[in-house]
């Protein structure tokens, strides 16, 4: 058995996996300076023997809650961010340092690195037919006429009975 561990180890180590980084800069940050940091990022990638497949480009936007980092001893809150994206495919034994980039880099708010797949996972939004609502038909009858002397015959066979 140790000896497939082994094997199964040395799989792992040389198999690229594939990587999605998704980040919140600071709103403090230029366009520029927001497009230079994700730069920045993508050259650490490479740097460490990763290979860039997609990446967003960084857009601001309101948070849905507030979030704050402490930097300097000094704690801040903040309620918009840019946010970006970056997919790659790097060694699973070594994505502790793109990890690690991230947290330490200063004007990144959060940053989260999960494990996925090549391709983009195609959804196919379904839209449920449309069926006619038909009105129900509303049969016209013609009114009869009542006989009064009928009609008092019966009210008075129901009410002696």
């Amino acid at each position: 058995m140790n000896n497939e561990e082994n094997v199964f180890d040395e799989i792992i180590e040389k198999d690229p996996g594939i990587y999605e980084a998704s980040f919140l800069f600071v709103p403090s940050l230029t366009t520029e300076a927001v497009a230079s940091e994700t730069d920045a990022f993508k050259a650490k990638i490479t740097s460490l023997g990763g290979t860039l497949l997609h990446a967003g480009e960084a857009r601001s936007m309101p948070l849905a809650y507030p979030m704050s980092r402490v930097a300097n001893h000094k704690k801040t809150t903040f309620t918009n961010a840019f946010f970006g994206w970056v997919k790659f495919e790097f060694l699973s034994k070594d994505i502790g340092a793109v990890r690690a980039y991230l947290k330490d880099n200063e004007h990144i708010i959060r940053s989260l690195v999960i494990k996925t797949i090549k391709e983009a996972p195609m959804t196919i939004r379904r839209i449920p037919p449309r069926h006619s609502i038909k009105k129900p038909e509303v049969i016209k009858e013609e009114p009869q006429k009542v006989d009064e002397a009928q009609l008092e015959k019966e009210i008075e066979g129901l009410l002696v009975s």
